[in-house]
């Protein structure tokens, strides 16, 4: 029977996919995803199933040594897992679960607020200098802390570190990305949520601000009370009829 945790590991891998194949080709994440499927280049492909052919090798020797451990009666053996990555594609498509369309788009609507929150977290390391696979690692995760209320924190850090051994740029990213979103976790406690760059609402309000300036050029401003009442007195002045001329007066009396 597939768990929910299960599909779900399977989502954040096959979205791992589609953010990486957008930062290789150098397009938003949503760029990547058409008709609710990623779009990958060849090459792009190519180095993906590299990436899990390592992952593979990289796991075998484990469950090599974890059954020689079982064997030899060990209870407290821990069985490594390997998630189940689906690498099918037809034409340079692969469709993509409903969790995992969400985590990208998620990702793509919320990209600048996550990298500062990152490059704010990350000691020595800037969000563009990170390894790409790292990079795209980080921002799932740190989306899904954020915004995904129904999964707890602990199981989007794990996940992500079980994402980082299989596909991290190198043999630490293990532990780099746990240091990360172990700070990020940190802020949430306290009280951080996810917001705009400073500089993107900076850019906002700018635009806030000018568009209610213009609507106040163009308004005409309202009169006081008084100045209502002198203008009304100032009409009346100019409404009244002029004295009539001696000679108007007497040739009204017919002399």
């Amino acid at each position: 029977m597939t768990t929910k945790r299960h599909v779900r590991t399977h989502a954040r891998w096959c979205a791992i996919q589609a953010l990486y194949a957008a930062e290789v080709q150098g397009i938003h994440p949503a760029g990547a995803v058409v008709d609710g499927c990623c779009l990958y280049t060849g090459d792009v492909l190519d180095e993906l199933e590299s990436a899990v052919s390592e992952a593979v090798a990289a796991w075998e020797p484990l469950y090599e040594q974890w059954q020689q451990q079982v064997e030899q009666g060990d209870e407290h053996a821990k069985k490594p897992v390997l998630a189940d990555v689906d690498m099918s594609v037809h034409a340079g498509v692969a469709p993509l679960p409903d969790y995992a369309l969400m985590l990208v788009e998620g990702v793509d609507e919320n990209l600048a607020a996550i990298d500062e929150r990152l490059g704010a977290v990350s000691s020595n390391w800037s969000v563009e200098r990170m390894p790409v696979a790292d990079r795209c690692i980080l921002r799932l995760a740190a989306y899904e802390m954020f915004c995904v209320d129904e999964t707890p924190i602990s199981v989007s850090i794990n996940e992500a570190v079980d994402l980082a051994k299989f596909f991290g740029g190198q043999n630490e990213s293990s532990q780099f990305v746990n240091g990360v979103l172990g700070n990020i976790a940190r802020g949430i406690e306290a009280g951080e949520v996810l917001e705009p760059p400073v500089s993107a609402a900076i850019a906002e309000a700018d635009a806030t601000d000018g568009a209610e300036s213009e609507a106040e050029v163009d308004a005409p401003e309202a009169e006081t009370p008084r100045e209502a009442a002198e203008d009304e007195a100032v009409a009346e002045v100019e409404s009244e009829p002029e004295p009539a001329s001696e000679a108007e007066e007497g040739a009204a009396h017919g002399e």
